[in-house]
């Protein structure tokens, strides 16, 4: 680890919970939309299938995320992350954690360093489970984080900021060009079969 690095426990540097429990027979309350952990993506969310379970309001404080929060897949795909943005809270259910950092700006470098380890493989060494894996509050609470001074943070973060959105205008790009190139193709088909008798376009 780099010199002025601290190596921190989750549980040293954030407050980390799980959702509520999916019960229609016991659940009480109004009904409310939820996040499940198919809705997580990597540093998005999935909006478009949101369902909803009831909650009483004196279970707002412990089973939603407010703007900055990072919410991690418990089991589905363990480990998987991103930090809820909106303005408006978000309930959750008990397939997902909820962290939320002492230091809010630990958020989006605690997210990079997650999927750092998902990527190298070595991410899945805290997860249990023979057959179906999951990421345990315990083994979230014992993950450890190279935390580098504020100032360092803000300076990497930014590079990783910079790469990840050249990323996704690069992906955005991509899928244009695939458009263009259906949209030309469905043209020729097109023109193949309502031109009776032609062999070429």
């Amino acid at each position: 680890m780099k010199s002025g690095w601290q190596l921190k426990k989750v549980s040293e540097i954030a407050k980390h919970s799980l959702g509520k429990m999916l019960d229609k027979a016991k659940n009480k309350g109004e009904p409310k939309p939820y996040l499940r952990n198919l809705n997580v993506r990597w540093f998005d969310f999935d909006l478009s299938d949101v369902l909803e379970m009831r909650f009483l309001p004196e279970e707002a404080d412990k089973f939603t995320a407010v703007k900055g929060d990072v919410l991690i897949c418990e089991g589905g795909y363990p480990g998987r992350a991103a930090i809820w943005y909106q303005d408006e809270p978000i309930y959750f259910q008990k397939a997902l954690h909820r962290v939320r950092f002492h230091e809010p700006e630990r958020s989006q470098w605690f997210l990079y360093y997650l999927l750092s380890k998902d990527l190298d493989g070595t991410l899945k060494n805290h997860f249990n489970g023979a057959g179906i894996q999951h990421f345990t509050g315990e083994a979230l609470a014992q993950f450890q984080v190279p935390l580098p001074p504020l100032s360092e943070q803000r300076r990497i973060v930014g590079i990783l900021d910079e790469a990840f959105e050249g990323l996704a205008t690069a992906k955005a790009n991509a899928e244009q060009n695939l458009q263009n190139a259906r949209a030309l193709f469905e043209s020729h088909l097109q023109a193949v079969f309502t031109q009776r008798g032609a062999c070429s376009v």
